[in-house]
């Protein structure tokens, strides 16, 4: 009697050190992930977004495609090789020739880049 007691306190300590990793484990990863949406809050449309990691010299592919983000409108967008950066530059071209800039943005901390044709700011 003894052992099956022993062994069923033995199996719901596993089972909750096994389910405490995975909530840590998950968290952990969800916290590297470097989507972001980028907000039209200018009057023209989102052209082209290209997003480079810091230490990068030349500027991602447009991560628009064909698309475009309509004025008021947002699309989320991701880096094609992070490569375990969390410091990106970031690109925002709109359909009037207008460009804005950001650099060094913690997309691992932000979540959300709102832009238009004077500037733009992250938050998350």
């Amino acid at each position: 009697m003894t052992t099956n007691v022993a062994t069923k306190t033995f199996a719901g300590f596993a089972a909750a050190a096994v389910m405490a990793a995975t909530l840590l484990t998950s968290t952990a990863a969800s916290a590297y992930e470097r989507w972001v949406y980028i907000n039209n809050d200018g009057w023209t449309p989102i052209y082209s977004v290209e997003i480079s990691h810091v230490d990068d010299r030349y500027w991602g592919p447009d991560l628009l495609g064909p698309h475009i983000i309509e004025v008021g409108d947002y699309m989320m967008v991701e880096p094609v090789n992070p490569e375990g950066y969390c410091l990106f530059d970031v690109r925002i071209t709109f359909d009037t020739g207008e460009v804005t800039y950001m650099e060094a943005v913690d997309l691992c901390r932000e979540t959300d880049i709102v832009a238009d044709e004077f500037g733009a700011y992250a938050f998350g």
